[in-house]
């Protein structure tokens, strides 16, 4: 049988950080609308009737290493009235913080229309967040989807 001082190390180890996580899950639910259709073909549609695609990518990449207190900190300009990503259907709830794209290659093919989509309920002229840390490696894709979007 197990050590019960070793079963109670572990416990610890795994409670704090399943209940932070719940917890961020909570806060970020909270600051979402709800979620669109999620397909390539809205996403277009939406960039083609909306305003341009700049005014509708993040303004604010948070960038860093993972487990460095990323999230803090994207909690803190969050409650501060930062606009983050909505999730699409079927989608974790981390993409609300962690959009994935310029990392991802499946998500980076579909284009700044699919990404722009993620932030289309945020108002024009507003703090836009997108804050995954692991961008840090990505700074061509970056710079190239900003230069194309305008």
């Amino acid at each position: 049988a197990p050590n019960p001082a070793v079963r109670r190390a572990a416990s610890a180890d795994v409670g704090p950080n399943t209940q932070e996580q719940r917890e961020n899950a909570r806060r970020y639910a909270k600051s979402r609308p709800p979620p669109s259709s999620g397909t390539r073909r809205d996403a277009i549609r939406d960039s083609e009737r909306g305003p341009p695609l700049l005014h509708r990518i993040p303004n604010v990449l948070l960038v860093g290493a993972q487990k460095a207190g990323t999230t803090a900190v994207a909690n803190f300009l969050v409650d501060a009235g930062v606009c983050n990503a909505a999730v699409e259907r079927n989608d974790p709830v981390f993409l609300a913080k962690e959009v994935q794209f310029f990392n991802d290659a499946k998500r980076y093919a579909m284009g700044l229309p699919f990404y722009s989509v993620r932030f289309s309920h945020c108002p024009e002229g507003s703090l836009i967040m997108d804050a995954t840390p692991n961008y840090l490696t990505k700074v061509r894709r970056i710079r190239a989807a900003y230069d194309e979007a305008g």
